[in-house]
């Protein structure tokens, strides 16, 4: 039982302690930075499709 107990501790120690010397050096966490280059390279490509496609409905570019 101790031994459960005492590595929840030193893994939840090593987390503690890698999150804050990550976000000491970097801006986002790991996974929100592959988050943010996903959406990003989603948009980016999608966003002839989006002019398109309000194109062809006849909303016009402003519109939304």
């Amino acid at each position: 039982m101790w031994n459960t107990i005492v590595g929840w501790l030193v893994v939840s120690a090593l987390l503690l302690l890698g999150s804050a010397l990550w976000l000491r050096f970097f801006r986002r966490g790991p996974i929100e930075w592959a988050w943010h280059v996903c959406h990003a390279w989603l948009v980016a490509r999608t966003q002839g499709l989006a002019a398109w496609w309000r194109e062809r409905r006849g909303e016009g570019a402003g519109a939304r």
